[in-house]
């Protein structure tokens, strides 16, 4: 999962002028900086721009991102990048931006989220509206074996109301449905 934020020279952005360029996270930690003196380097800019922006251009900030969560102007760059790597080995194995921005709905905090996600209690389950719809499809996923019995070789089936189990699901706190149809369960003890 790449995260892109669009960092600009601040000294030259309050002067008038635009210097800046998106950056793709994660990316290494020497090439981050060396991006980010490079963006606050003005020698390359006219003479006058040199001389209305002057020597003091310390500062970046972040202008706009493409990400599942909200990233502030004035986010840490390195922690963005570190938040971005994490991440990135997570997708290798089990989290896409559709997860993430479920998970966000709940979990405000993105690396609150990350550290929920890297401990592995966390399951998502995709294509449900209702927490009914949930209820019916725990049941019949054999990694949910410890909430349900497996009843798919039963004629037990036309007896289950589904929708008082999903509202048991709803009570029990620990299921959230997003806006996106994925249902996510974050454990209490988590």
């Amino acid at each position: 999962m790449e995260i892109n934020i669009y960092v600009a020279n601040l000294a030259a952005y309050n002067a008038g002028y635009h210097k800046g360029e998106w950056i793709n996270l994660p990316m290494d930690e020497e090439e981050l900086n060396q991006t980010i003196i490079d963006i606050l380097d003005t020698s390359t800019m006219s003479e006058k721009a040199q001389y209305e922006i002057g020597n003091n251009c310390e500062e970046v900030a972040i202008h706009d991102y493409e990400a599942p969560w909200k990233i502030n102007e004035y986010d840490n760059i390195q922690k963005l990048n570190e938040i971005a790597e994490r991440l990135q080995r997570l997708s290798i194995y089990i989290v896409d931006e559709d997860m993430i921005e479920c998970l966000l709905q709940f979990v405000p905090d993105i690396e609150e989220a990350i550290d929920k996600l890297e401990k592995g209690d966390i399951w998502f389950v995709r294509g449900v509206d209702s927490y009914e719809s949930l209820a019916e499809h725990l049941a019949y996923d054999e990694d949910y074996f410890s909430w349900f019995y497996n009843i798919k070789d039963t004629n037990a089936e036309s007896y289950i109301d589904w929708e008082a189990v999903g509202r048991d699901l709803d009570v029990e706190g620990e299921w959230f449905i997003g806006s996106n149809n994925i249902a996510v369960c974050i454990p209490h003890c988590s």
